[in-house]
């Protein structure tokens, strides 16, 4: 699930939004004594998707670092 409505950390200006990251992530790096950093996991892409979804597909998979 992704909140392309403008969820709790995408919408509203760019000045709350920035405030709002940085209590974030002060409560996760209190709550777990380190910062966040994505999982790193294998993944497989399992059935189908719409063609619109393309471009945000092969932007992701741009992202991916496959030497790790």
């Amino acid at each position: 699930f992704h909140q392309y409505h403008g969820g709790a950390t995408t919408g509203g200006d760019q000045g709350d939004r920035e405030k709002l990251m940085s209590t974030l992530s002060k409560q996760y790096r209190d709550l777990r004594g380190q910062d966040y950093s994505p999982p790193q996991i294998e993944f497989e892409v399992i059935g189908k998707f719409k063609q619109e979804a393309s471009p945000f597909l092969m932007n992701a998979f741009q992202k991916i670092d496959y030497k790790k």
